[in-house]
């Protein structure tokens, strides 16, 4: 027996911004027992919740744009037609108590100021502005996304101050530092130093260009401006970083691709890794072939499940460009693992290196979360390794952890990078947890270049 199909059409809030449109829609969805199971700039499929094992069956192709009845889920798509009211959502889905239950709850909410990043004072074409902009204060839910959008058109018109502000400091900076040799740039705090105080005056200047920024908007305002600060002047202040650290970070890379020859219960006993954070490590009877960089990737998860295959190691050059997929995620080095007990990690981190590479966002910012999420995953891979006996506390017990997790990953300039994240960091966060992994990552990388006896190990594995 087919079922009857919902098929209407729910206008939206004049001024309505399409992003804001879908991310109401996936939470209604949400609330409603939906998951999202697609998504594109203009639409999103919804299946129900249901056991993984019963999903495929409620697969809607988003090709059924007039029907839903390939199944249980729902597909939302723009209207792209604009009209006196703003944009339209086209909801299609098999007539359901939950389909019907999204429906009367997206209707609501879709002519919601919850849909509106507003912008007044802007006359028409040819006319002048009589404001810069003001973001309505009952919009509690705005995303970074639409930050970083919302201060980045404040920055494009250079006609108002913080506009003028911010292609003055990037021209300069680009100007000063662009093409100077790094060993010339004695102070080597300085340019991170200028692009703090570049980005504290913009932040305060976006503030003064509208006094009624919602309190939402408010607390993600600093974020965008720093994202977007370093987003046209990281790339030359990366290469000063890359200048002054390369010799060592060179050194680690060396000794990094010597290690690949030595078993991983070899390198975590020489560690000095406890026995409980490598209880579920199978011994090798062959040690591992030694891999080239450019050895094509089979699984290009970040977080896929401990098992991993030979894949590239190269994450992206410095000039953006990779010899495997640009900016994807590298796996752990070497072959076959004793059990891949912490690759997981080691993917993790080896994507600090890319995120701060030239041409891949030269956010600081994004490689301390980027840091943060490899401690947290080396923190689980160790809590599988003691199978739920034993958690990583103790830094004694981290340290050696994390040279393992380092020495296994891709990051070809832990130096630079640690360097890098640390001045872009206030005093507080120094001393806190950030600065505390930060300095973990350095001391890694110095143990590993200048004290780890690599050529006992690898003397130890040919023989």
């Amino acid at each position: 027996m087919q079922l009857p199909n919902i098929d209407v059409r729910l206008p939206c809030a004049g001024g309505a911004r399409p992003d804001l449109v879908l991310m109401t829609c996936e939470a209604t969805g949400a609330a409603c027992g939906f998951a999202v199971a697609f998504r594109t700039n203009s639409s999103v499929v919804f299946l129900p919740k249901p056991a993984a094992s019963s999903r495929l069956g409620c697969v809607v192709s988003p090709a059924f744009r007039g029907s839903a009845r390939g199944g249980r889920g729902v597909v939302v798509e723009l209207d792209e037609e604009r009209g006196s009211n703003g944009f339209a959502v086209s909801v299609n889905a098999t007539c359901s108590k939950m389909s019907e239950t999204f429906v009367a709850r997206l209707g609501p909410k879709l002519l919601s100021e919850n849909v509106i990043l507003k912008v007044e004072g802007n006359s028409a074409r040819g006319g002048k502005s009589s404001g810069r902009s003001g973001v309505t204060s009952t919009h509690s839910n705005v995303s970074s996304a639409s930050s970083y959008y919302y201060v980045s058109r404040i920055f494009q018109d250079q006609q108002q101050a913080a506009g003028a502000a911010s292609i003055e400091f990037i021209e300069s900076f680009a100007s000063k530092y662009g093409n100077v040799d790094p060993t010339e740039v004695k102070q080597k705090r300085e340019p991170m130093k200028e692009c703090h105080c570049a980005i504290a005056r913009l932040h305060s200047l976006v503030n003064a260009e509208d006094s009624e920024v919602s309190h939402s908007l408010q607390q993600c305002l600093r974020g965008s401006v720093e994202r977007y600060v370093f987003s046209r002047v990281g790339s030359p202040l990366w290469r000063l970083y890359s200048g002054w650290h390369g010799a060592l970070d060179t050194r680690f890379e060396q000794r990094a691709q010597q290690l690949r020859v030595v078993s991983d219960s070899d390198l975590l006993e020489k560690l000095g890794v406890g026995s409980a954070f490598r209880a579920g490590l199978v011994p090798e009877t062959v040690a591992p072939k030694a891999a080239s960089r450019s050895e094509k990737s089979e699984n290009g998860s970040v977080l896929s499940g401990c098992t991993t295959s030979t894949a590239s190691t190269a994450p992206c050059t410095d000039d953006g460009e990779s010899t495997s997929t640009p900016c994807s995620p590298a796996p752990a080095r070497g072959g076959k693992s004793s059990g891949d007990l912490y690759a997981r990690a080691s993917r993790a981190l080896s994507q600090i290196d890319t995120l701060v590479g030239a041409g891949c966002g030269n956010n600081p910012r994004e490689a301390v979360e980027a840091l943060t999420l490899a401690n947290t995953e080396m923190k689980m891979c160790a809590l599988e390794a003691s199978r739920g006996q034993a958690e990583l506390a103790a830094m004694d017990d981290m340290v050696p952890v994390f040279i393992f997790v380092l020495a296994r990953s891709a990051l070809r300039r832990p130096l630079a990078c640690a360097h890098f994240m640390l001045d872009a960091l206030s005093e507080d966060e120094r001393l806190g947890t950030e600065g505390r992994m930060v300095t973990l990552l350095e001391v890694a990388a110095i143990h590993v270049a200048d004290e780890l006896e690599v050529e006992e190990l690898v003397a130890g594995s040919v023989q």
